[in-house]
């Protein structure tokens, strides 16, 4: 594919998502760091997770116990029954293709 068309594409593509992105504000990143004693990486994730109000999984032990109220583990979200406002996607069966 010639350079011009893969930019091509690639500007196509990252205008579909970027509408639905969202970026918590610096600044509750910070203090929300610094109030769980979590590195600011991993409190984006928790922050936005508050923000959207909806569960932040992870497989961190340490941000699992510094901001339970967020933060669960994968064990912990697939056993829990959905709730109103959780999204699940579900049951597929997929089919793979087998190479000639």
């Amino acid at each position: 594919m010639p350079m011009a068309k893969a930019l091509e594409l690639l500007e196509q593509a990252v205008a579909m998502f970027s509408g639905n992105e969202m970026t918590p504000a610096p600044d509750t990143v910070l203090r929300d760091s610094i109030t769980w004693g979590i590195t600011a990486y991993d409190a984006q994730y928790a922050s936005l997770a508050r923000q959207m109000g909806v569960r932040f999984v992870t497989d961190d032990g340490a941000v699992q116990e510094a901001c339970p109220s967020v933060a669960v583990s994968i064990e912990d979200f697939l056993r829990d029954k959905p709730s109103a406002g959780m999204v699940r996607e579900k049951a597929a069966a997929y089919r793979t293709r087998r190479r000639r």
